[in-house]
């Protein structure tokens, strides 16, 4: 998940950081359904159950843990914006400026 969050944030920076966030639970909730439906329905290995949780589908999401997704991914396309900001002043790694010339190498 954090793979495709982080390509998010790199190829829509514009994004608004609500809508960012959104569809970064959304993504999160997806795959947790995903994943849910084929370890927890089909192979009966019964990971997590959210069942006893209002607003449950099918006991592998809920959205109670969608709204954490949310908070979490807030957190996370703040510290991938301050990443990236950061990587683009600096340069790309491997390539250091000389020290006597500026020039890079």
């Amino acid at each position: 998940c954090f793979a495709l969050l982080y390509a998010m944030e790199a190829e829509m920076p514009d994004l608004p950081f609500w809508m960012k966030a959104a569809a970064g639970a959304l993504i999160i909730t997806a795959v947790e359904l995903a994943t849910g439906t084929v370890v927890n329905l089909w192979l009966g290995w019964a990971v997590w159950d959210y069942s006893n949780l209002r607003f449950h589908f099918l006991g592998q999401v809920s959205l109670t843990f969608a709204a954490i997704w949310y908070a979490l991914c807030c957190l996370f396309f703040t510290v991938a914006d301050l990443v990236r900001r950061t990587c683009s002043e600096h340069g790309k790694p491997g390539r250091r400026k000389d020290r006597k010339n500026g020039k890079r190498g």
